[in-house]
């Protein structure tokens, strides 16, 4: 049996319902936009291949932690069926 996760022990904690209703309001999301678009803003543009390559790999990390910050309250769910139209009974 592999370790639980961080995220699955988050998700058992009282804090974890918080952090849903945090995170479905527009105002975050809102914020979390403006705050990668200054980052972007913040590092511009180069043209030495290295630094780019330093600039693209901090927006993505940054992305990445937005992400996560963003689901860390969501479980996942089993896929449902979807029927199909084409079926005869």
């Amino acid at each position: 049996m592999s370790p639980e996760s961080p995220k699955s022990r988050f998700q058992k904690t009282p804090s974890a319902k918080k952090h849903l209703d945090l995170v479905l309001l527009p105002e975050v999301q809102q914020a979390i936009d403006a705050t990668l678009l200054q980052m972007q803003q913040n590092y511009g543009t180069s043209t030495n291949q290295a630094d780019a390559a330093a600039i693209q790999l901090r927006m993505e990390g940054a992305q990445s932690f937005a992400r996560n910050f963003l689901t860390l309250a969501d479980k996942p769910e089993a896929p449902k069926p979807q029927p199909s139209g084409n079926l005869t009974e």
